[in-house]
């Protein structure tokens, strides 16, 4: 993983994701004070903003800069390397996903960190840390699927668009499959999670931060599994 950290830095994932997840924070601020009209703004408001945000922008913002560290590897034609060096398909697929959600999660914890600052005050700054890195783990997990199994930028983009929008679909039209949009506004879990952020229950947010969490878990278990079974079409993306 240690290569794939450098690789990132020297691309300037250092300066890229730090600014996308403060491209979230910004926007966050634009919808409560330039669509909600809100004058005083409090932790509260921001962060429920910014989760919003992460939830329903997420995919959008982070999937270009996940599929571009695998489409570069295809392109460069990296894969022989990675062979030649001993590593299979999986092990290739957890030190992407790894070193990707390392630079987010540093860059989410930061940036959490100077926003609660900002607004003096610090009572969601650990919770927002955990449900930040929470939603964006799973759009990293996709987006590495998609970008894992198709060898063009384009096809890889557009493949993971339509598929989170017809898993929305999904969702909203049986609410008891709102497990494959866990995180869409629209899902039970982000409704819960806005209701007890306005009833001030933050100790009762720690559930379905576990909840969340497992979720996370089972769906990198599943993303795993994926890389296994097309380790071929890696190869073969890399020639």
């Amino acid at each position: 993983m240690g290569l794939e950290l450098i690789g990132l830095r020297n691309s300037r994932y250092w300066v890229i994701v730090p600014g996308v997840v403060s491209l979230c924070v910004v926007l966050g601020y634009v919808l409560l004070a330039g669509v909600d009209h809100e004058i005083s703004i409090d932790a509260k408001k921001m962060f429920e903003s910014v989760y919003t945000v992460f939830t329903q922008f997420g995919l959008l913002f982070f999937s270009p800069i996940v599929i571009y560290t695998f489409s570069n590897d295809y392109k460069e034609q990296n894969i022989l390397f990675y062979k030649m060096s001993g590593c299979s398909s999986v092990k290739y697929f957890i030190n992407k996903l790894s070193a990707l959600a390392i630079y987010f999660v540093c860059a989410i914890t930061g940036i959490v960190i100077i926003t609660s600052t900002v607004l003096r005050d610090y009572s969601l700054t650990v919770i927002m840390i955990l449900y930040f890195s929470c939603v964006t783990l799973f759009y990293l997990t996709v987006s590495c699927i998609w970008a894992y199994i198709c060898k063009n930028f384009m096809t890889g983009f557009f493949v993971n668009l339509v598929i989170w929008l017809f898993t929305i679909v999904v969702a909203q039209s049986n609410k008891r499959l709102y497990m494959v949009a866990f995180y869409d506004s629209s899902s039970k879990v982000h409704k819960t999670f806005i209701n007890l952020l306005n009833d001030s229950r933050y100790v009762k947010l720690m559930p379905l931060c576990v909840e969340s969490i497992i979720y996370d878990v089972i769906v990198v278990g599943i993303a795993l599994l994926i890389a296994e079974l097309f380790k071929n079409r890696w190869k073969k993306n890399g020639i």
